[in-house]
């Protein structure tokens, strides 16, 4: 049914706004059915052939159901910390490259959102030449997700708390990670290049720093922790709690390193 009435932009404002507040309240019913919508593109009936991009309401509705997800990401960030895996999930399979129909219609929504993920979310990290995505999880891993096929390149575990930030390199050999709680940086060797030849990754290098001596909401840890490289071989760690943490990494073999601060 459409609505033909000088007011309908404001009934769909309305409506959006309505949608984003039952999302802030239910994040995991809302992640549910938007992720269903974006799917429905993907998951033709049996026998049938999927449609063309921007050939019906499925291929329409995808990108506009990612959009949404980006702005309740935007808007209400903490609400999504706990189902962060499962957002991020939903729009890189949005991107696979064996639902063509999909991927092309929600191209545009999904990269945007994806950059909205990495400003919001100190958890979440890129790498531009390897198109490798990490993501720190509240069950003590980091998922590395390869946009290039739109799948799970690797899962690494060693952290005994959630992961409150994570921060590839210049160069993507190495990702460094954090956990509040845990009071840990680990960095990973993730690969020997762009393009993460090197088998298994790896952590080469454990660093106990000092936990706050107060509960950190996780407001305060999304707008307050900052794992960054400045150069390939210096990672600083900003707290808005606590002075800032330098460590530079000196590379003396393919596996050893020392780090001061």
């Amino acid at each position: 049914m459409t609505i033909q009435n000088a007011g309908g932009e404001q009934i769909g404002q309305a409506a959006h706004n309505s949608l984003l507040l039952i999302g802030a309240h239910e994040p995991r019913a809302f992640l549910q059915c938007l992720g269903g919508e974006i799917q429905r593109v993907g998951l033709p009936s049996s026998g049938a052939e999927p449609p063309a991009a921007g050939s019906g309401s499925g291929s329409v509705n995808a990108p506009i159901a990612i959009q949404t997800i980006g702005s309740l990401v935007r808007k209400q960030p903490a609400s999504m910390v706990s189902i962060l895996p499962r957002l991020v999930e939903t729009v890189v399979k949005s991107l696979d490259p064996h639902t063509p129909p999909l991927r092309d219609s929600c191209l545009k929504a999904a990269t945007a959102v994806l950059h909205v993920l990495v400003k919001k979310y100190p958890m979440v990290s890129f790498h531009q030449e390897s198109q490798r995505l990490a993501v720190g999880t509240h069950e003590n891993h980091i998922i590395i997700y390869d946009l290039k096929t739109a799948t799970r390149w690797h899962v690494l575990e060693g952290h005994k708390a959630s992961v409150s930030a994570v921060s590839f390199n210049e160069t993507g050999k190495f990702l460094a990670s954090y956990s509040v709680i845990e009071g840990v940086v680990r960095i990973w060797q993730t690969g020997t290049g762009f393009f993460g030849f090197g088998g298994q990754p790896q952590t080469i290098k454990t660093y106990s720093v000092p936990r706050p001596d107060k509960p950190i909401t996780v407001q305060m840890y999304l707008e307050s922790v900052v794992l960054q490289w400045p150069s390939p071989s210096t990672l600083t760690l900003f707290r808005g709690w606590d002075t800032q943490l330098v460590f530079q990494l000196n590379e003396t073999s393919s596996s050893s390193f020392s780090i001061n601060h």
